[in-house]
């Protein structure tokens, strides 16, 4: 299901559609915590080595959704 059709789905209250949203949003949650801390290390903070480390975990994140994982 894409999210467009997620979209239109939740509008009308669809199981399947509400579902995937909410898995969506799970996914989503970590990703922009981190990218919220990284700005806040980056902007607020203006600490490199903590802006350096956060970037290293949206790699990681970003990462864990390309890479396939390994089958045995």
């Amino acid at each position: 299901m894409g999210l467009r059709q997620a979209l239109a789905g939740a509008v009308g209250l669809e199981p399947v559609a509400l579902m995937t949203l909410g898995i969506l949003v799970l996914l989503l949650t970590p990703f922009l915590r981190v990218v919220a801390v990284f700005f806040s290390f980056m902007l607020i903070e203006k600490d490199f080595r903590y802006t350096l480390v956060s970037m290293g975990v949206l790699m990681v994140l970003a990462a864990s959704l390309v890479i396939p994982g390994i089958k045995h």
